[in-house]
């Protein structure tokens, strides 16, 4: 996967050199509440899991959660990516952001940058459906008001992790 730039951000591939963040990341409250607990406790789990999750989706698929950060200041700020899911027949798009980076337009912004590019890059074939965007019922407002910048609209709601997930398919 390539690098993008936004006007503000930076979307790059994960590297273990990435351990440190995400063991911040994940275990953020509204993470371990909305997407769960990964097992991640130390820097060793923080590797493991960007091994065996985003660099083993980036091997097999050419696409997967990418590491956002900051362009003025170089801080991680989250995660953002496109993502095969065993649940789901769709690329899922996925993002979540440290605290103090919500709010902020990140998460429009990383979305934004990933959906624009080209289903080549992607490996998902040209006859591949555009991305699902999920959003947990708690977060469906945000996303209905995200959606038309990203030309998305609820489609479906689906049962997901015990928790009720709408489905944004494009608009159109």
């Amino acid at each position: 996967m390539q690098t993008l730039q936004t006007e503000r951000l930076t979307i790059r591939p994960f590297t273990e050199d990435d351990a440190g963040f995400i063991l911040e990341l994940v275990n953020d409250a509204d993470w371990l509440r909305f997407i769960g607990d990964k097992q991640v406790h130390s820097l060793d789990d923080a590797r493991r899991y960007l091994r065996d999750g985003p660099l083993a989706m980036q091997a097999r698929h050419g696409h997967s959660l990418c590491c956002v950060v900051r362009r003025g200041d170089g801080a991680a700020l989250g995660m953002c990516g496109l993502i095969r899911r065993d649940t789901l027949d769709d690329v899922d798009l996925g993002f979540a952001l440290l605290p103090a980076a919500r709010g902020q337009g990140y998460a429009r912004e990383s979305a934004a940058a990933m959906l624009a590019l080209p289903g080549a890059t992607l490996a998902v074939g040209p006859t591949a459906p555009p991305a699902t965007v999920i959003a947990w019922q708690e977060h469906l407002d945000h996303m209905r008001a995200m959606g038309p910048n990203l030309g998305t609209h609820v489609r479906d709601c689906v049962a997901m992790h015990g928790s009720m997930a709408g489905l944004l398919g494009p608009t159109g």
